[in-house]
């Protein structure tokens, strides 16, 4: 046999290799070469290209893209509710895994149906593992570099101490010490990718504190309050605060921009009398009135000096008597009680929420006689708060009004304690709100405190229980008005009466503490919606503006009545359970809280409000301009 020649050889050897390479390829997966991204992040001053050194960047990523797929909603919820849980959904931080997510998710939607808090999901060994996390420092122009990323949605945080985050959207009250965005990075390799984030500085407010006569006071505390609107209440809000030195003088850092009233407040008077426990909380430049005090106004970045205080000379008194109350304790003793309050009435004037707390000073307390220092003339209504008895964990409480003079104390003030009384809501819904036979019905009814300060009335939380025939029960309600509040509706319904006796109480609120029945609570699903687009002075759509549904004046009175919005990307808003009536619609770019639920805030803006006219079930489009 012939023998094959040496080329011929290694032809066939390269065909052997060549198979077998094919083969190899055939059957192992090709590795692409990882893709290595850079991230240029660059932090600057809001409005300005001045980069700010030293800020701390906190890079997350890359996260997965399946979000909340553990996630099943309830059929209970409404659309607006629905839409708010997406809203959570779409806004959370990239880093929440989807478990902590879905555990976001169903907490929400409980607090939504008024529904007991659920439990949170297990962490075992298949759960989803952290996210990784880089940091860096800017440099002196305010960049920092991330290398080596590969492709994916990543988190990117900024910080710096003295610096700020933009408020919160659409509301001026309330920032936070950081800002923070989220960006995808492709598989392109063109050029880096970069996110640019923005800070707003803080500012300085420093001064000196005088007292009646002049001279500088020393450990006085100095507070830097903005104005805010909880439901519609006027209320301080200490956003910053320091205490003078030897010399008097003291210095607010670190001030968010924007507008305050600079307080001094006294200490709370002690056992030992000082010339301090005479003086008033007084306003600067020297006013008792908040209403009447100077408005401070903080630009970025500033020093604002010389805001001096001459504090106000003010007779204090006290207020001294007895609680009655058939609670007592394993020792055979009266339950002593756990807080006295005292929230000025009728006079319009602004309060701080965390002064209105007084201890009781009394040398003797077995027999229930209570003693307040430092309380200053007016009216007010004296609250007192007792934790009940047997393990009822549902305070019982006091309550009268008291007139303290201009000179002298108040003495022999009898507060007459009684436990909670019980309040039961009927739902009554119509056909189409009553949900398929044999089915619960899609609602849950809670409570609200209509009262000026609503802590004792609200702590601890209302709850209810449904009872066999499917009222909410709630077992303990403090003395007080309330409104119904629904936290569970079918889709595009509202609650269009309260009703007690045959009388409507739905707009002037349920009286608890007077002789009552059951509360029927009428729901239609006839809710009227309404859609529009918020528009500026050149008719161009606003997006992230803050719109405000307000009942006419008439009915003001009643929360239930009032809707509000957020405008999208395009300038678009929509409202729906809207219950029939007249209405004015307002727009602004940013608003503190649920100040549209204010008087004296609304009053300047009444005359540029959209009016509109809401008939049952209809479809209302409007425009709104944006108020400036």
């Amino acid at each position: 046999m012939e023998k094959p020649n040496k080329s011929v050889l290694m032809h066939m050897a390269s065909l052997l290799v060549g198979l077998s390479l094919s083969l190899l390829f055939a059957t192992t997966p090709v590795r692409p070469q990882a893709i290595n991204r850079r991230l240029d992040v660059q932090v600057t001053r809001v409005k300005s290209t001045e980069g700010i050194s030293g800020a701390l960047i906190t890079l997350q990523g890359p996260f997965s893209a399946s979000g909340c797929c553990l996630y099943v909603p309830s059929p209970a919820l409404t659309p607006d509710m629905r839409e708010q849980i997406d809203i959570l959904i779409k806004s959370a931080p990239p880093g929440i895994s989807n478990v902590y997510l879905t555990d976001a998710a169903r907490r929400l939607e409980a607090q939504l149906l008024g529904l007991p808090a659920p439990s949170l999901t297990p962490l075992g060994p298949s759960a989803e593992l952290p996210v990784p996390q880089r940091t860096g420092t800017t440099d002196a122009s305010g960049h920092f570099n991330f290398e080596n990323l590969t492709p994916g949605t990543y988190l990117v945080r900024a910080q710096r101490e003295g610096f700020f985050g933009p408020p919160p959207l659409g509301n001026s009250i309330g920032v936070s010490p950081t800002v923070r965005t989220t960006l995808t990075i492709d598989a392109s390799p063109d050029k880096p990718a970069e996110a640019h984030l923005t800070l707003l500085q803080g500012s300085t407010v420093s001064g000196r504190v005088r007292s009646p006569e002049g001279q500088p006071l020393s450990a006085v505390q100095v507070y830097a309050y903005q104005i805010t609107y909880p439901n519609g209440r006027v209320a301080l809000n200490s956003v910053n605060s320091k205490t003078t030195d030897d010399r008097g003088e003291y210095r607010l850092f670190f001030v968010p921009p924007g507008e305050y009233l600079i307080g001094a407040t006294l200490r709370r008077v002690g056992s030992t009398p000082t010339p301090q426990d005479s003086y008033a909380r007084t306003f600067y430049p020297g006013t008792i009135d908040g209403n009447a005090a100077t408005h401070v106004k903080v630009p970025e970045g500033s020093d604002v000096a010389g805001i001096d205080i001459d504090m106000r000379a003010g007779a204090s008194a006290k207020i001294s008597g007895r609680i009655v109350t058939p609670f007592v304790g394993p020792n055979g003793q009266l339950t002593q009680p756990t807080n006295f309050f005292l929230v000025p009435q009728g006079d319009g004037g602004l309060f701080d929420p965390a002064t209105l707390n007084y201890q009781n000073q009394s040398s003797t307390r077995t027999n229930g006689q209570f003693e307040l220092r430092g309380v200053f003339p007016g009216s007010y209504d004296l609250i007192v708060t007792v934790p009940g008895a047997n393990g009822v964990q549902v305070d019982a409480m006091g309550r009268t009004r008291v007139q303290v003079p201009i000179v002298g104390d108040v003495e022999n003030v009898t507060l007459d304690v009684k436990p909670g009384q019980q309040v039961k809501l009927h739902a009554v819904l119509d056909a189409d709100a009553k949900g398929a036979p044999g089915t619960t019905p899609p609602v849950r009814l809670n409570l609200r405190s209509l009262e000026m300060y609503p802590a004792p009335f609200e702590s601890p939380p209302l709850t209810s229980t449904l009872d066999p025939s499917g009222d909410f029960v709630f077992p303990s309600v403090s003395k007080g008005r309330y409104s119904v509040n629904a936290t569970a509706l079918p889709a595009n319904s509202y609650i269009a009466d309260v009703r007690m006796a045959g009388r409507s109480v739905f707009d002037e609120g349920l009286v608890v503490g007077e002789p009552s029945g059951v509360f029927e609570v009428q729901v239609s699903s006839k809710g009227a919606r309404i859609q529009g687009t918020v528009l500026d002075s050149l008719r161009k759509p606003v997006p992230t503006a803050r719109i405000a549904l307000v009942p006419e004046r008439s009915r003001r009175q009643n929360l239930q009545l009032y809707k509000a919005a957020v405008s999208d990307s395009k300038g678009s808003f929509v409202m729906s359970g809207v219950a029939p009536g007249q209405y004015s619609l307002f727009a602004w770019e940013s608003l503190p809280g649920t100040a549209y639920m204010n008087a004296e805030f609304m009053a300047p803006y009444e005359a540029k409000g959209q009016a509109v006219t809401i008939t049952e079930g209809a479809v209302a489009n409007t425009e709104v301009k944006l108020i400036k």
